[in-house]
């Protein structure tokens, strides 16, 4: 996957979600628990909440982008893993909530290892 952070960013724009403030950090989760597959995504936090877009394996923008303004968030947290984090999110009203897997570098996204500074920061 090879990814611009401006690339991001204007996406962001486009959609009414990007300030000064916007951090994104690129995540996966697999499709199943005996599955080799991974879905891709950014998950970006500013001033407003936390959007999740969708991403394909080559880092195109795919589906719909689910966005919670911060106080609709019941938790969200990183959790220090064996290779990396999980990112969980739970928003009001949703007993399971979300886990992503998060590393600490991710090809084709050079941003990663600043922006993610930025989330342990916040959510760790």
């Amino acid at each position: 996957m090879g990814f611009k952070k401006q690339d991001l960013d204007d996406f962001l724009k486009k959609n009414d979600l990007l300030d000064d403030d916007t951090h994104s950090i690129c995540v996966t989760t697999r499709r199943g628990i005996f599955s080799s597959v991974n879905d891709y995504y950014f998950i970006s936090f500013n001033r407003q909440g936390l959007a999740i877009i969708p991403l394909t394996a080559m880092g195109k923008f795919v589906g719909n982008i689910f966005f919670s303004e911060n106080d609709q968030i019941e938790e969200a947290f990183l959790k220090k893993a064996i290779w990396g984090y999980k990112f969980i999110i739970k928003p009001k009203g949703d007993k399971k909530g979300s886990k992503f897997t998060v590393r600490s570098i991710m090809v084709g996204y050079h941003e990663q290892k600043a922006e993610l500074a930025e989330f342990i920061k916040k959510y760790g």
